[in-house]
């Protein structure tokens, strides 16, 4: 698409614009959300099935309350401050 070098052209190639970038970012949010529940559920099996070395027993399915050691070294550092903002918000 070309503006031509006309006012109306830009106008109307700035409009479309705006609806391709409207498309794109909905389809990005939908794939997010997907790809985030797609993990959250394979996290949730493999996390359950890791035995805690303190304790003997499983883990929770609950991976980031009751993260397996492999999953508190790769996101230990964030735990904190994740779990302190979940709390923030469900008291909102």
């Amino acid at each position: 698409m070309d503006a031509a070098g006309s006012l109306q052209g830009a106008v109307r190639l700035c409009r479309w614009n705006v609806e391709l970038s409207g498309a794109v970012y909905e389809a990005l949010h939908i794939f997010e959300v997907v790809l985030r529940n797609a993990l959250d559920e394979q996290l949730s099996v493999w996390n359950a099935g890791q035995i805690d070395p303190t304790t003997g027993e499983p883990h929770s399915s609950d991976w980031l309350m009751d993260p397996s050691i492999l999953l508190e070294r790769v996101v230990g550092r964030d735990l904190p401050e994740a779990k302190n903002r979940a709390g923030h918000s469900t008291r909102a």
